[in-house]
Order: structure tokens, then sequence, then C-alpha cells
């Protein structure tokens, strides 16, 4: 398992945390999706062989937040930015 700690950008309530929560848990791999509106950040126990940065980045987008850049954040793969 590894450990993703994301700043996330557009949530405005509780909700939109417990929303994005649900839609990372249900990809496959996603071991635990702890994503909090006062910190505005998620914190993601994934397995790399079944979930990629990318497709938790993409999920996340398509609930409708974006990722902040942080130190902790990893970059993109080249060729697959959304």
């Amino acid at each position: 398992m590894e450990t993703l700690e994301l700043s996330i950008h557009g949530m405005h309530c509780d909700g939109c945390a417990n929303r994005l929560s649900s839609t990372l848990s249900k990809l496959t791999g996603i071991e635990k999706a702890d994503v909090s509106y006062r910190n505005q950040s998620a914190t993601i126990e994934f397995d790399p062989e079944q979930v990629t940065t990318d497709a938790i980045r993409n999920a996340t987008a398509k609930a409708g937040f974006t990722i902040k850049p942080t130190p902790h954040t990893p970059p993109e793969t080249p060729g697959n930015s959304s």
C-alpha cells in the first residue's frame, strides 16, 4: 500500500468532501480515502498495482475538484495529464 496526500480545491462543504471520498472509494485498489473539507485535503491509501495516481487525479477532476500542487503531490505522468 502507498499513501497519497493531496490538497483539494473546490470543496465548499462537508457534503463535497463526502462526495469525493465516495467517488475515490469506488476505485479498484483504493483501501481508504479520508477527505477533509476543513483541511481542504485528501489522504488516500491505495495499491499502486491496481490503481495509478493519474486515475485518482482523473476521478477527482470528474467529481468536480482540482488538486492544488503541494511538495508531496507526485508529478503527473508525461502525456497523461487531464
